[in-house]
């Protein structure tokens, strides 16, 4: 429900970025990780994403009520996404051994 950025990430999006966070933290880095979200634009939601995100990075279960229907594609732009990762993973192959 940001209105600059029109992502359509909800609750349970949020919540599986807390949980890839956590599990490339710990392949990666021995579980370290700082966690940050920027955001602000819409009030009404920052604080379900946030609780949405720790939640998944601390590997808790907990049912949230999505704030607004969000009238977005499911998948929407998957494909492109999933490229632009590996495009950006082959870049850094050489500096980044998670990479190779």
């Amino acid at each position: 429900a940001d209105e600059l950025t029109d992502l359509g990430v909800t609750l349970q999006g949020f919540t599986m970025i807390g949980r890839k966070l956590k599990e490339v933290a710990e392949r990666v880095c021995g579980g370290r990780r700082v966690d940050l979200l920027g955001s602000g634009y819409n009030q009404l939601v920052l604080p379900a994403g946030w609780l949405a995100m720790v939640a998944g990075a601390a590997g808790i279960d907990i049912a949230l009520k999505e704030p607004y229907v969000l009238a977005v594609q499911r998948d929407a732009g998957l494909a492109e996404t999933k490229s632009v990762v590996e495009e950006v993973k082959m870049k850094l192959r050489g500096y980044w051994r998670c990479f190779t």
